[in-house]
């Protein structure tokens, strides 16, 4: 039987308001579907036309943000506290095959890179900015500058990157990297934000967030955890499954809408990290509602580095029973250590990494004929005594 006339208005005035939910909810391609029916059997109504021209001019501005997003490189920021893992992870991405091209930027501000000479070879940064091609087509660039310029520079040498991963220091606040893409005009026609992601030392999360600091000051593991699109579970191996358990009702009280990943050793495919289209500029907004205003973070000033070098060659083993030592009586406010030794009895490199009571020590690549042979330690805490822990290392020379 053909409806009434009554009874199709009653259908117009449904597609409508469900049109108008769905405009509500982004959803415009899908609204114009149903106001635009609406329209097709109530043709007069001023209000729906009304409706129908404000849905077309989104799905046009629509059609026109991905146009543009389509030509803007994604750039996702990799970060994380001391430790969790960000150079493991880039040295995973820039050695595994999973056939894309990416940029990864250590933006690094220290006295000394460390991590730098890890993704870099053992190569020596003497100027602002070093790239490096890795083996399997990916880029690493070290930069101690404009983090701005050196993505522009990258866009222009390297026209066929499928995106960039930039990896902020362990004690960074993520919110002024994520403000780069948005401030600057110059940088926003190029590159867009695809996602942050934050690295998650499993073992020692808890502690971190527990941490007292001065006041005023950010703690800077719960900021990243706060801002991340992407949680990495780091380390998962080091845990038990309760304790895994804690690490993420943990995190999902920081954040509700992070999408988390368990990892061992940064072992992650690169396509969940980028091309995600993950950050959300408004639910950033609703967080910190002066996230587009340029303001300061006020770190704890009790936390500081310094670096040790020595020229003379080390003995291995007796390193490691002091480090051990100092491990125990300090591990609680020694943060991270890390660094490259010159071992005696050896042509290899040593790298050690500390977090807290853990270390790990591996031997590395030769040392390069005419190379400068030393060992350089990186400290990172609080309240650290540096002229006893320097004495008492400087004891231990071979």
């Amino acid at each position: 039987e053909k409806p009434s006339k009554a009874e199709m208005n009653n259908y117009a005035s449904t597609l409508w308001v469900r049109g108008s939910s769905l405009m509500e909810f982004g959803a415009y391609k899908e609204a114009s579907k149903h106001v635009g029916k609406a329209l097709e059997i109530c043709p007069g109504n001023e209000m729906w036309m009304e409706t129908y021209d404000i849905i077309k001019e989104q799905v046009e501005h629509s059609k026109k943000i991905s146009e543009r997003d389509a030509k803007r490189l994604p750039v996702t920021i990799i970060t994380g506290f001391l430790g969790s893992g960000k150079t493991t992870l880039v040295n995973h991405i820039l050695s595994a095959k999973h056939g894309m091209k990416l940029a990864v930027i250590e933006n690094e501000f220290g006295a000394e890179s460390i991590d730098g000479k890890l993704v870099a070879d053992g190569k020596k940064e003497k100027a602002d900015e070093v790239i490096v091609e890795a083996s399997n087509g990916c880029v690493c660039c070290t930069v101690r500058g404009d983090l701005i310029q050196a993505i522009i520079k990258l866009c222009n040498k390297y026209k066929d990157l499928d995106g960039i991963l930039v990896e902020t220091t362990g004690m960074a606040d993520p919110t002024p990297v994520a403000q780069t893409f948005y401030m600057d005009q110059e940088i926003s026609e190029i590159a867009r934000l695809d996602g942050i992601v934050t690295v998650c030392d499993c073992k020692h999360i808890v502690q971190n967030l527990g941490e007292k600091k001065q006041d005023g000051a950010v703690n800077e593991s719960r900021q990243q955890l706060a801002f991340a699109d992407v949680v990495l579970l780091n380390k998962v191996d080091l845990c038990t499954p309760d304790g895994i358990k804690e690490v993420k009702d943990t995190v999902r009280k920081i954040n509700k809408s992070a999408r988390m990943i368990e990892t061992v050793r940064g072992k992650v495919d690169p396509k969940n990290l980028l091309s995600i289209n993950a950050f959300v500029v408004d639910r950033v907004m609703e967080m910190q509602p002066d996230f587009l205003e340029d303001r300061q973070t006020s770190h704890d000033e009790s936390i500081g580095s310094f670096v040790i070098r020595i020229k003379a060659p080390m003995d291995l083993e007796l390193f490691q029973e002091w480090m051990r030592d100092l491990l125990q009586e300090k591990s609680a406010d020694l943060y991270r250590s890390k660094g490259l030794m010159y071992a005696s009895g050896s042509e290899s490199k040593f790298v050690y990494h500390t977090v807290h009571e853990i270390m790990e020590i591996e031997e590395g690549r030769e040392w390069a004929e005419g190379e400068k042979r030393e060992s350089v330690f990186v400290f990172i805490g609080k309240d650290l005594d540096r002229k006893a822990i320097e004495t008492s290392l400087k004891n231990i020379v071979a």
